[in-house]
């Protein structure tokens, strides 16, 4: 067969699972894409091209189906498939929440936690909670949902650090209040200059 029929044979939902298996290994990387579109791809196939083919994982037909159908199912999916998946603008808050449950596992699913804006703050509390906390601290204070408890905690962090105040008055989505609570610096201003910057950004832009 030509490249032409390979990449169709790798489209069709009624290509035999393994040979899509095999097709999962070509060097052509639209073969490898329409695999990982192909709701008939073997599960262990899918989840090992989800690192390189997140969009196409998350869209494939199956991928819902298998969070439901199978609880242990994020278990099985590595740290780089993780990482990519959870990146993903549209991936749901059901799969973030599982993901959560593997936090202590590795730093790197703690971080893309934070990275996501949809983590819940309850998650971004476990996160801070977490053996990972000093690594995350940077992500934890600037998500967009951290949580009154977790911002408490903070003006405390490391007996007040001015750096951690400095991202406090940088995330925006953490009210005013907070600033009042803080007595090292003027951050009410600070945060009035880089709301300033911000504006100015856009302008430019």
């Amino acid at each position: 067969m030509n490249i032409g029929q390979i990449r169709q044979q790798a489209q069709d939902e009624n290509t035999a699972p393994e040979i899509l298996t095999k097709l999962a290994k070509s060097e052509d990387e639209l073969i490898r894409k329409y695999v990982a579109s192909n709701p008939n791809t073997p599960t262990p196939t899918l989840l090992n091209l989800g690192a390189e083919f997140s969009r196409e994982l998350i869209d494939n037909p199956v991928f819902d189906l298998l969070i439901l159908e199978n609880p242990n199912f994020v278990s099985d999916i590595s740290v780089d498939t993780i990482r990519s998946l959870v990146l993903e603008e549209n991936i749901s808050t059901c799969f973030i929440e599982q993901i959560a449950c593997r936090l202590n596992e590795s730093r790197s699913i703690a971080e893309v936690l934070c990275w996501n804006p949809n983590t819940s703050g309850k998650i971004i509390d476990s996160v801070f909670e977490s053996r990972h906390q000093k690594s995350c601290i940077l992500y934890i204070t600037l998500h967009p949902n951290i949580s009154e408890n977790t911002i408490l905690k903070l003006l405390k962090y490391d007996g007040g650090n001015p750096g951690i105040y400095q991202l406090i008055s940088e995330n925006l989505c953490i009210p005013d209040y907070y600033l009042h609570l803080i007595d090292y610096w003027d951050y009410t201003n600070l945060r009035a200059e880089y709301r300033n910057r911000i504006e100015k950004e856009k302008k430019i832009i």
